[in-house]
């Protein structure tokens, strides 16, 4: 699967480059195909990419979501070939970009910004994970991957509940009546929910 994903994905990268130089809809791109190749093993591809991916932001940068996915990635990558100088840089700036898109106090959030902050902190706990265990904190290690999964299982849980449909009979229905049975309601849910709770990205730093 995951070679048929890098197959995919280097075909969507050079339809899109001819397409668009939206950044936001290239850089993404990049930065999934060299996730990819990186959790194969593959870390020169994996740099290649992410140093192409660099000139494309040489003159122009794009949209804070897309640039706080870019800094996880690049993080990782550092982490993997043991450059932790480069990885707590890049976690550092993903912290920073955190902090200042999603800074503002709202009573409701959109679905899919409280995805993209339940996913962001997941992933900065695995990368945090991947630096301590480089350190030879394994305990730290530990500490940050259980974060990470903790935070994780509040999305899963809620795309499990999303795609559940609730069946429930017509409440109006007289079961001595000899009229036709009505047909069974199907009630779906209107999206993804994450719950009141917000991850903050602050929590995993500060955990040791």
């Amino acid at each position: 699967m995951s070679l048929l994903r890098v197959q995919s994905l280097h075909l969507l990268l050079t339809l899109k480059s001819h397409l668009t130089k939206n950044l936001n809809e290239i850089i993404p791109i990049y930065a999934s195909l060299a996730e990819t190749y990186l959790r194969l093993g593959y870390t020169g591809k994996a740099g290649t990419l992410f140093a192409q991916a660099s000139k494309h932001m040489k003159d122009s940068q794009p949209s804070p979501s897309t640039l706080l996915r870019w800094h996880l990635t690049y993080a990782e990558y550092y982490a993997r070939i043991s450059n932790l100088t480069k990885a707590n840089f890049h976690i550092s700036q993903a912290g920073i970009l955190y902090t200042s898109t999603f800074s503002s106090d709202r009573k409701w959030i959109e679905p899919a910004e409280r995805a993209e902050r339940v996913l962001a902190v997941g992933k900065a706990g695995f990368v945090l994970s991947l630096i301590a265990f480089e350190e030879s904190e394994l305990e730290k290690a530990i500490g940050y991957v259980d974060y990470a999964i903790r935070v994780l299982k509040t999305g899963i849980a809620a795309a499990e509940r999303a795609g559940k449909v609730v069946t429930m009979a017509t409440r109006d229905y007289d079961p001595f009546s000899s009229d036709p049975r009505p047909p069974v309601e199907e009630v779906r849910p209107k999206g993804i929910q994450f719950g009141c709770k917000l991850w903050s990205f602050k929590s995993v730093r500060h955990l040791f």
